[in-house]
């Protein structure tokens, strides 16, 4: 769980790295035992070069959560001087929510996308992302969201989806089943103001 008794200064220095350093994804994967074929999945992430990585420990204990991972980098003829990277990850759903409520109101840059992207949060919370209409309207949003990257690297774009759909429909057993397994209660908890 977020720690409640957070530094406002500590929040406003972390506002202002997330608008520099930080990005909040929303990545779509084909998974064929979801009612829909696909899983929007979400989080928040921080990457520093390992010299910078007690800046990411930090984070993680002041808000006791998130995971930090290490990837090897040694640099190639294309681009020789790439360093080693730490990153702080936030997937939980739960720890997702906290965060994303937390950090929206000292964010400057990014506060557009944190509010798109807390819009999906919401939407996924409610168990949207198992009805095709939801399904689009989340994809809508994530290209909106992730608009440098999604025309150029992704073809799991909300028309990719209306199409899919159109040509793939599913069947209303199969929805009314994924409605009985929507997320938990637990899984919408707000961060107490």
């Amino acid at each position: 769980m977020c720690t409640l008794k957070v530094d406002s200064n500590f929040l406003y220095w972390l506002g202002g790295f997330m608008d520099g350093e930080g990005s909040f994804g929303i990545s779509i994967h084909k998974h064929n035992k979801m009612t829909l074929k696909h899983q929007i999945t979400m989080g928040i992430e921080i990457t520093q070069a390992d010299c910078f990585s007690d800046v990411l420990y930090e984070i993680r204990d002041k808000l006791s959560m998130g995971i930090i991972s290490h990837r090897e980098r040694n640099g190639d003829a294309k681009y020789p001087f790439r360093n080693s990277q730490t990153t702080w990850r936030v997937r939980k759903m739960l720890h997702v929510n906290q965060f994303t409520n937390l950090i929206i109101p000292y964010l400057k840059a990014k506060k557009e996308i944190a509010l798109k992207f807390k819009t999906i949060m919401e939407m996924w919370n409610k168990g949207e992302q198992t009805t095709v209409e939801g399904f689009i309207k989340m994809c809508e949003l994530r290209d909106q969201v992730n608009d440098h990257r999604t025309k150029s690297f992704s073809y799991l774009n909300a028309d990719y989806f209306r199409k899919y759909f159109a040509e793939n429909p599913i069947s209303e057993e199969a929805l009314k089943q994924a409605k009985h397994y929507r997320r938990r209660p637990q899984y919408i908890k707000k961060l107490p103001v």
